[in-house]
C-alpha cells in the first residue's frame, strides 16, 4: 500500500461507512415498527427497498466503471449522499417517504464496495488483490462491529426512547460525511487512478455531468446486464448458487431483529449488542480467513461456510422451541463467525471467472443478485412469517442454503 496513499484512505472510508450504516441497516425496520406503527409486511419492505437500492447502484457502477476509471468520483458522491439520506430519514414523518428515501440510502452506499474493489482488481496482481481485499473487507468489518456496539449501547442508554433512532441516523449521517471528506484526498493524488488505457476523466473529478450521464443511460443498460445467456455456463450457475443461498440467508436475517423483540421480548439495545457480538466474531475469522485461503481451494471454503451456516440455522429453530435467547445468540455468533469465509472467496471468484473487458459488469451483476435475492426474500418472508410463523420460514432459508452449496459444488 505505500505506492498508494489513496488506498489507505479508502480503506478508513470504508471503515467509517461500516460504522455509520452497522445499527442503520436494523434501526431502518425497527424504526417502521417503533416510530411508525407499521406492521411486520411493512418492516420487511422497508428491508427490501434498501436491497432494491443496493441492486440499481451496483448496476450503475458495474457500467460506469466498464467505461471509465472514475473510481474516486463515484466513492466521494456515494459516501456524501448517503450522509445526506440519513440525515433526512429520521425527520420524513410519512411511511411512504421513509420508504423512498430508504430506497436512495440503498443506491448510495452500494456504490463504494465495489468502486474499490475494480479498483484492487485492475491495478494488482492476484497475491496482493487477495490482500487488499481481505483489508478492506477486515476494515469494514471492524466498523461494522463498533457501530453495532455504539449503537447498541446508545439504546440502552438513559436518552428517552423517543430520541435514540434520531440520533443513530444523524451519527451515520455524520460519519459518512466523515468518511466522504477522508476518501476526497488532495487533488494531485487523482491521477493515480488514471493509469488504465480508457477513455481518460477530466482532472476535476468531482464533476457530477458524467454520473448523471451514466445514471440517464441505466434504463436502457439494464437488460443488457441481466442477459445472462452471454455470459459462460460456470458463470451463470455460479449466480444461481448464489442467488439461491442468499434467499435462503436473508429469509433469516431479515426479520431477524423482528424475531428477536417478538418473541424474546428483547429491547433494541440488547438487540443490537447481539449483533455487535455476531460482527465481533466475522472480525476475529478475518484474522485467520487469508491463511485459510492460502491453504484450500475457494469453492472448498465457499461451501463449508454455508454448511456451516445451514447447521446454524437449525440451531437457532431448535433454541427457538426451547425459548431460549442465550443459545440463540451464541448460535448468531457461530453464524456471523462464518461471513467471511464466504464472502471473501465468493468475491473473488466472480472477478476471476469474469473476461478482464468485463468485471465492472459481472461484479455489478453479482451484486445485482445479492440484491434480487435479499428483495425477494424481504418481500416474501413477512409475508411467510404472517401465515406459517419464524421457526417454518427459518427452515425453509436453511434447506436454501443447502441447495445452493450444492449448486456451488457443481461449479467447483
Amino acid at each position: 500500500m505505500k505506492h498508494c496513499p489513496k488506498l489507505r484512505k479508502w480503506f478508513i472510508s470504508y471503515a467509517l461507512q461500516g460504522i455509520g450504516i452497522s445499527s442503520l441497516t436494523i434501526i431502518i425496520s425497527l424504526f417502521v415498527i417503533t416510530q411508525f406503527k407499521g406492521t411486520i409486511q411493512e418492516a420487511t419492505t422497508a428491508a427490501a427497498l434498501y436491497s432494491l437500492g443496493s441492486l440499481l447502484g451496483s448496476l450503475f457502477v458495474g457500467h460506469h466503471l466498464d467505461r471509465t476509471d472514475n473510481y474516486s468520483q463515484i466513492i466521494f458522491w456515494g459516501l456524501l449522499l448517503s450522509s445526506f439520506f440519513s440525515l433526512c430519514l429520521p425527520f420524513t414523518g410519512h411511511l411512504a417517504l421513509y420508504l423512498l428515501l430508504v430506497l436512495f440510502l440503498g443506491i448510495s452506499t452500494a456504490l463504494v464496495n465495489p468502486s474499490i474493489i475494480l479498483f484492487l482488481n485492475r491495478n494488482h496482481d492476484e497475491f496482493h488483490y487477495r490482500q487488499n481485499v481481505t483489508i478492506l473487507t477486515q476494515m469494514n468489518s471492524i466498523g461494522l462491529t463498533v457501530g453495532t456496539f455504539i449503537g447498541g449501547f446508545l439504546l440502552l442508554s438513559h436518552i428517552p426512547s423517543y430520541y435514540k433512532s434520531y440520533i443513530i441516523f444523524i451519527a451515520g449521517a455524520l460519519l459518512f460525511a466523515g468518511a466522504a471528506l477522508i476518501s476526497l484526498g488532495p487533488v494531485k493524488d487523482a491521477k493515480i487512478f488514471y493509469s488504465s488505457p480508457k477513455k481518460q476523466l477530466p482532472r476535476s473529478f468531482l464533476s457530477l455531468r458524467p454520473v448523471f450521464a451514466e445514471l440517464r443511460l441505466l434504463p436502457r443498460k439494464i437488460p443488457n446486464s441481466i442477459h445472462f445467456l452471454r455470459y459462460s455456463k460456470e458463470i451463470i450457475i455460479y449466480l444461481l448458487g448464489i442467488f439461491i443461498a442468499f434467499i435462503g440467508a436473508n429469509l433469516f436475517f431479515t426479520p431477524f431483529s423482528i424475531y428477536l423483540k417478538q418473541s424474546f421480548h428483547l429491547s433494541e439495545g440488547i438487540i443490537l449488542l447481539g449483533y455487535g457480538l455476531s460482527s465481533v466474531a466475522a472480525s476475529i475469522a478475518y484474522l485467520f480467513t487469508q491463511q485459510v485461503m492460502k491453504r484450500f481451494r475457494d469453492f472448498h471454503i465457499i461451501r463449508t461456510a454455508l454448511f456451516v451456516r445451514f447447521i446454524g440455522f437449525l440451531a437457532i429453530i431448535l433454541f427457538g422451541y426451547l425459548h431460549s435467547s442465550l443459545a440463540t445468540f451464541i448460535a448468531f455468533i457461530v453464524i456471523g463467525f462464518t461471513w467471511p469465509f464466504f464472502y471473501l472467496p465468493a468475491t473473488i471468484q466472480i472477478t476471476q471467472l469474469a473476461h478482464p473487458k468485463n468485471k465492472g459488469r459481472i461484479l455489478g451483476l453479482f451484486n445485482v443478485v445479492i440484491s434480487v435475492a435479499t428483495i425477494f426474500a424481504s418481500l416474501i418472508s413477512g409475508i411467510m412469517i404472517h401465515h406459517w410463523g419464524y421457526l417454518l420460514v427459518y427452515f425453509i432459508g436453511a434447506i436454501l442454503l443447502l441447495i445452493g452449496e450444492r449448486i456451488i459444488r457443481y461449479v467447483a
